[in-house]
């Protein structure tokens, strides 16, 4: 299949809610593909940038960020909560806020954010030592809220950061 010229354009500030929660590209591709305009996206590699991003993010995690973090990882409600040591209600709970903070406790989603951590680097290498003691000295303080979506400089989602204010 041959694409024309006039089947493709670039679209700057794009917003895209796939994953439960807004994501701006900067600007990314789009392909008209029946008569509707649709980003080329690859979801592999953005699913990929933003669990990576997600520990480190600056701001309280909301309920569709708890939820990717826990499809992401293949987990059902009750297995995520004994990981956590809370009931699986607690996460209906947090992951019915949708796009709001969960109003967990912090200590609570610093353990979220360290489960990840781990999950992400396997064993005791130095690859995890160093992403945990990252980690840990970006969370000594408690992230304000935000309600700012994420934001992705480049089409290949190699870089994922909250859009600034």
């Amino acid at each position: 299949m041959t694409t024309r010229k006039s089947d493709t354009k670039e679209v700057h500030n794009f917003v895209d809610e796939s994953f439960g929660f807004p994501i701006i590209f900067k600007s990314v591709k789009m392909r008209k593909i029946m008569n509707e305009w649709v980003p080329i996206i690859d979801y592999n590699k953005l699913e990929d940038a933003l669990i990576r991003a997600m520990p480190e993010k600056p701001a309280l995690l909301t309920g569709a960020e708890i939820k990717f973090i826990r499809l992401h990882f293949g987990m059902k409600l009750k297995e995520f909560a004994e990981h956590l040591e809370v009931t699986h209600q607690a996460v209906m709970k947090w992951e019915s806020k949708c796009q709001e903070p969960t109003n967990m406790s912090w200590s609570t989603e610093v353990a979220i954010r360290l489960f990840t951590t781990r999950r992400l680097n396997p064993g005791y290498d130095a690859k995890f030592v160093k992403a945990f003691t990252k980690l840990f000295d970006n969370l000594e303080k408690r992230p304000k809220q935000s309600d700012q979506p994420w934001s992705i400089k480049s089409e290949k989602a190699s870089k994922v950061e909250l859009a600034p204010a």
